[in-house]
């Protein structure tokens, strides 16, 4: 399995929420898919957005293009995001498993 994880600061939730939603069927196409979105601890403006995803190049395409920059742009994203390409090399439940 791989991963895509953004780290940005926003200026407003329910903005960036709102341009998140309706980007669902590009990250659909995009075959990325369940993941979370997380907030830091004391600076609810810090997001952090780990997505699954079938085909890291595809997605890395997507997410560092043009078009994304845009999309972020108008959702509030300040400044440049902190961006992962993740390829999954265990899992901690399998970890756990093995040691049992």
């Amino acid at each position: 399995m791989a991963w895509v994880v953004v780290r940005h600061r926003v200026n407003d939730y329910p903005l960036w929420k709102r341009a998140f939603e309706e980007n669902l069927s590009v990250r659909n196409q995009m075959g990325m898919r369940g993941g979370l979105i997380l907030c830091d601890d004391t600076d609810p403006k810090l997001l952090t957005v780990a997505l699954e995803c079938d085909d890291l190049n595809r997605v890395r395409q997507y997410i560092t293009g043009p078009e994304m920059k845009k999309i972020m742009a108008d959702a509030g994203v300040i400044g440049e995001p902190d961006i992962m390409f993740l390829k999954e090399l265990e899992t901690v439940e399998d970890i756990q498993a093995k040691a049992a």
